[in-house]
């Protein structure tokens, strides 16, 4: 029996390290994909966060903007939806009157919104909370 020598026209890759070379990039491949799709799932979480805060905020300086402390009793109850990127957001707001002294309020908003995590709607809220004071008023040369 003879012996295969390999030459130097004969050097080459055996088809066992060509099958161990495609296994182990097909292993970093599949890697990469799944870090990929984890990133983009992460990406639109923090995209549904982003626009929660920022239509909280909406909300908050919307009141500190229109409303005095004299007229934030009245706000109680009233609920709002926006939609952002066709994601609705529902705001919601409490007000606590001579809270934390006399004369402030605190003002709370709420906003809740689903997101999609592995296929089931998963409910997602975010709370902002400021504190609104009555102006001070001068009379006489006096504060009143």
């Amino acid at each position: 029996m003879q012996r295969n020598e390999r030459h130097g026209s004969q050097d080459g890759f055996t088809l066992i390290e060509v099958m161990v070379a495609s296994v182990l990039l097909l292993i970093a491949f599949f890697g990469m994909a799944r870090y990929a799709a984890g990133s983009r799932t992460q990406l639109s979480l923090e995209e549904g966060r982003r626009h929660a805060v920022a239509v909280a905020q909406g909300r908050l300086e919307a009141i500190k903007r229109g409303e005095t402390y004299d007229t934030l009793a009245s706000l109680t109850g009233r609920d709002t939806t926006y939609t952002v990127d066709g994601r609705p957001y529902a705001v919601a707001h409490t007000i606590s009157l001579n809270t934390p002294e006399e004369h402030a309020a605190t003002v709370g908003v709420t906003v809740t919104w689903s997101e999609m995590i592995g296929g089931n709607a998963t409910p997602r809220s975010i709370g902002l909370t400021a504190i609104v004071s009555r102006s001070l008023l001068w009379e006489g040369g006096e504060l009143r």
